[in-house]
């Protein structure tokens, strides 16, 4: 199970300058399987280590096997390096976790127990520029009312987008911040406010409601979306998860961490689990069958087109909805009551990120250092990634962003196709909107990239991934649906888990949730001696 930073750089070396995969060239044999994973992500990923690897699990001699439809392990997690930065993993998906006090998560506990390197993230600095509405602000600036370019009433100003939030929060529960697992679970199923349950509110209803008497409250919504960073956070999804998720994701005292090595690097060392022999790249399922009440029948397509059949006696399926819904209709799952509804309980999030590497670090001339700037422009959020060791040459991820923001990026044609994903190469029209809205935000020339190999984007709203991330939608009863699609059919032996049907969604942690909360219920695993009992995974 060792997995050192030397092996995952041979790893990368082996596909390209810049790819990651995880995966082994050979491939395994995989007939006759007791278990057949899909989705070689995080929770693929997990599953397949804890099956196999776990002490006490007692599926550890049996035919297991992981299938990924590309050629790398890690799913919404990919850490590849530009030539000019190896030292600097470009996270083109899930880059971080959060810590937060009194929310204990599975990814915090599970990243040290496999020796994994973690660093801390910095996000905020009183020195980060919010370029909104044509004005540049320092973060520190949104304390002083005159300076935002809005028209927020007294409740607000003076606040960052995150504190109106929590603010709107503590209207509809005004212990939000202290209420424990079980608490919230029970807020869930039977809160109201003003007299609709809270699963019939959004969280853009909610945002939307007047403040102050007289107030319209249009200018405190603007706001709060362009100052956050995130549009799709403040649309309209189910409010009585939003609230948990809110108060946990974005807390006063919030810290994030990273791995050092690359977030990938976590389901590559849980897929190391299973061998050699247990992994099988290059294999997109299309179709389940039963076969008995005993076995089903997978139907994979390689990427020459050839099918290839591989008969199980269980499947996990680790997928995301949108990778779920594109099976043949005639697929076994679909034949489950509800199963359709279920899938669709939640919606997609199409993000793109757009990373490049420069020469230097440009935007210190512009007085900032570490952390993000936020714009309402189609940037809308911009980390700093760092400096490689022993030179000047800079790491910028100078898009992340979803929303209309997305569909303006997207529209724009693409450069040389990166392996593995949804991923490219940006075009020079892509290149030069880039630079054009870098300067605009912080006031100073910005550069192009230090190479042709050092600008790449990623495309999370492209098939079959269907987003970034995914939230509720309002009306629905999570705590329902949750084990109903982990184990939809009437006979058993095919499952379900992933990030988009947790309590933690948007989150490494959520996958890692599902995924324990399935073989605990539905493979007779233990709780792991590493995993405390305070951790919840949700119902």
């Amino acid at each position: 199970m060792s997995f050192t930073r030397r092996r995952f750089l041979q790893h990368s070396a082996a596909a390209s300058t810049v790819l990651a995969t995880g995966l082994p060239a050979a491939r395994a044999a995989a007939t006759d399987l007791d278990v057949a994973i899909v989705g070689g992500g995080v929770a693929g990923a997990y599953a397949a280590w804890r099956l196999k690897v776990s002490p006490d699990s007692p599926w550890r001699d049996k035919k297991i096997a992981l299938f990924e439809m590309s050629e790398r392990v890690g799913g919404r997690l990919f850490s590849p390096r530009f030539p000019d930065t190896p030292n600097l993993p470009v996270e083109l998906g899930g880059m971080r976790y959060v810590v937060t006090e009194g929310h204990r998560t599975v990814v915090e506990h599970l990243i040290p127990h496999v020796g994994l390197r973690t660093a801390q993230a910095p996000v905020g600095s009183p020195e980060n520029i919010y370029y909104l509405r044509g004005k540049r602000l320092r973060q520190r600036q949104l304390r002083v009312p005159a300076d935002v370019p809005y028209k927020l009433p007294p409740a607000a100003a003076g606040k960052t987008a995150d504190e109106i939030i929590m603010d709107a929060i503590l209207r509809v529960e005004p212990n939000a911040r202290s209420l424990k697992p079980d608490a919230w679970a029970k807020l869930k199923r039977d809160g109201q406010y003003r007299g609709r349950p809270l699963i019939d509110w959004s969280l853009t209803d909610l945002l939307k409601q007047p403040i102050a008497e007289g107030v319209p409250a249009d200018e405190v919504y603007a706001f709060v979306r362009d100052a956050l960073g995130y549009t799709s956070l403040v649309e309209p999804w189910n409010l009585a998860e939003a609230m948990p998720w809110m108060v946990s994701s974005f807390a006063p005292g919030s810290v994030y961490h990273t791995i050092v090595s690359g977030m990938q690097t976590l389901p590559i060392q849980l897929a190391a689990g299973l061998g050699r022999q247990g992994t099988v790249p290059n294999r997109r399922l299309t179709r389940i069958d039963r076969i008995d009440k005993a076995s089903f029948r997978l139907t994979f397509t390689t990427v020459e087109g050839r099918q290839e059949p591989v008969t199980a006696a269980r499947v996990i399926l680790a997928l995301p909805p949108r990778a779920i819904a594109l099976l043949d209709p005639e697929s076994v799952v679909f034949q489950a009551p509800q199963f359709r509804q279920d899938l669709a309980s939640v919606q997609g999030q199409p993000m793109t990120k757009l990373f490049l590497g420069f020469a230097s670090p440009w935007w210190q001339r512009a007085g900032v250092r570490a952390g993000r700037s936020v714009t309402d422009m189609e940037l809308r959020q911009i980390f700093y990634f760092g400096t490689e060791p022993g030179t000047a040459r800079s790491l910028l991820m100078a898009s992340y962003n979803d929303g209309p923001a997305h569909d303006f990026w997207a529209k724009f044609a693409k450069g040389a196709p990166v392996p593995g994903g949804p991923f490219w190469y940006m075009s020079d029209p892509m290149i030069k909107e880039v630079r054009s809205q870098l300067t605009a935000v912080h006031g100073v020339d910005a550069p192009g990239p230090s190479s042709a190999r050092s600008a790449m984007m990623a495309d999370w709203g492209a098939d079959p991934y269907g987003g970034a991330y995914h939230l509720w939608n309002v009306g629905t009863k999570s705590w329902e649906v949750m084990p109903r699609i982990r184990n939809p059919l009437p006979d058993g032996g095919l499952f379900v888990c992933g990030e988009a049907w947790s309590i933690d969604q948007g989150w490494i942690n959520g996958a890692l949730q599902t995924a324990e909360r399935m073989l605990q219920s539905h493979f007779a695993l233990r709780r792991p001696a590493w995993l405390p009992t305070g951790v919840d995974l949700g119902p």
